[in-house]
């Protein structure tokens, strides 16, 4: 439940980040990999925070956990990228709000995968 509540804003921003990112050229001109870089940044966060829930859920072995938040850590890393960009800009802060929910959320999934060795392993959160 809890990495499902972590997964829910990249789940519903991402796809936003990356609708808002693709059609206005001044918009385009302030991320930081460009439009169709900074679509597939966002996108590909998305696609490994969903797969970072699933492996905490079904997943019991450890290397494709450690692998899969390894990624999440540096998707985290490219989304803050992309936050600075628009926040150094200052004619998107929305996205740059919606860039930082994720990155945050996305690392503490990553965090989460290799917290927890496997999945019916408890959780010592809240303790």
């Amino acid at each position: 439940m809890f990495l499902i509540l972590w997964a829910a804003g990249p789940a519903f921003e991402l796809p936003v980040v990356a609708l808002v990112i693709s059609p206005s050229p001044d918009v385009a001109s302030d991320a930081a990999f460009g439009s169709a870089g900074s679509q597939v940044v966002a996108l590909l966060s998305l696609a490994l925070a969903l797969v970072g829930v699933a492996l905490d859920w079904k997943w019991p072995s450890v290397w494709p956990r450690r692998i899969v938040a390894a990624l999440l850590w540096l998707t985290s890393g490219l989304l803050a990228t992309l936050m600075l960009g628009y926040l150094t800009h200052g004619t998107q802060t929305g996205v740059a709000v919606l860039l930082g929910h994720s990155a945050l959320a996305t690392g503490v999934i990553g965090w989460a995968l290799v917290r927890r060795v496997a999945a019916g392993q408890p959780s010592t959160l809240g303790r």
